[in-house]
């Protein structure tokens, strides 16, 4: 019994050393070619897009502070979207649980950039170029930007979930002025799922000792 117990002790320790993937958001619905928010919008010419996640968000689903490392959204359909321009990721802490005015949150870091990206069904995974150390008590906001596509096409439609009567999600989408022109977005309820790879959350307390 002893023994089983040092084991699983180990287990959590390894656990705790290797990261976990944590999940925000469970909703089975998601948004159409042409409405948004769309982490890979590509209806508009280019957009901009952020999202909060909040600190129990993380806790609750086995995360903890330390370092972010990827990033993930599931998309159910491409709908034809073509490749989007100049596709980042940049993340930040912020004092704000949600976005109480229309304003996008600024100062953030970039953690992760390609010259193009071509959005696929199902888990899009972005490892970041840099990990995002998160301190464990802050509230998180995900930036998404493209560039000026040469041609629009069509949003791809991914999974959210409703965070009514918070809006935890904005977006700004334009075919003509540049998203980093542009100081304010629409607030929305639905915010993308989202797959983290992170550090794991608090350990388990000790078990008691067996003589």
């Amino acid at each position: 019994m002893k023994k089983t117990m040092i084991f699983l002790t180990f287990l959590l320790f390894i656990a705790g050393m290797f990261g976990v993937e944590v999940i925000i958001g469970t909703g089975t619905t998601s948004n159409s070619y042409y409405s948004y928010p769309a982490v890979y919008g590509g209806w508009c010419m280019n957009a901009r897009e952020q999202y909060i996640v909040n600190p129990a968000e993380f806790t609750a689903n086995g995360g903890g502070a330390g370092n972010i490392t990827s990033i993930a959204f599931n998309v159910s359909n491409v709908n034809g979207c073509g490749p989007l321009p100049n596709f980042t990721i940049r993340m930040g802490h912020t004092t704000q649980s949600a976005f109480t005015t229309t304003t996008f949150i600024t100062g953030l870091t970039q953690v992760y950039n390609v010259v193009s990206y071509q959005p696929v069904a199902g888990w899009n995974t972005h490892t970041f170029d840099t990990a995002f150390n998160w301190d464990g008590t802050s509230n998180v906001v995900i930036e998404v930007t493209f560039d000026f596509q040469d041609d629009y096409t069509a949003n791809t439609s991914t999974y959210y979930t409703s965070t009514s009567p918070n809006y935890k999600a904005m977006y700004y989408c334009s075919d003509s002025i540049a998203w980093n022109t542009v100081t304010a977005g629409t607030q929305s309820y639905n915010r993308p799922n989202m797959k983290f790879d992170m550090a794991a959350g608090a350990p388990m307390a000790p078990f008691p000792a067996i003589l």
